[in-house]
């Protein structure tokens, strides 16, 4: 009779075991969750404004960029950008336009 109460003792315990164990998983499980879900939340608001502040500073850094001329237009609110004129062509990259001149030997009569 000891042994069959001993067994029946020791399956009770392990059945107690699992059922604390597989309680203290599901609270821990909820636990971390709930501080996961707070955790994120409260850095939400940081990167979506650091985002949009740097936004702003690119968008205010364009707006007040100056171009290389000396030109300034009072009427408008930003300046006039007006393309270069297109730029001579080098005499010693005359070949680079795709051609290169050929000479023909004259044929000998």
């Amino acid at each position: 009779m000891s042994t069959e109460y001993l067994d029946t003792v020791l399956d009770e315990d392990k059945a107690v075991n699992e059922v604390v164990s597989d309680f203290i998983r599901t609270a821990l499980t909820a636990f971390e969750t709930k501080v996961d879900d707070i955790f994120l939340s409260t850095l939400d608001v940081p990167f979506a404004t650091e985002l949009a502040m740097l936004k702003i500073d690119k968008i205010i850094e364009l707006a007040l960029m100056e171009h290389d001329g000396n030109s300034t237009f009072e009427d408008e609110q930003l300046e006039v950008f007006t393309p270069d004129g297109e730029p001579m062509p080098s005499t010693i990259d005359s070949w680079a336009r795709g051609t290169v001149a050929v000479k023909k030997v004259a044929p000998d009569e």
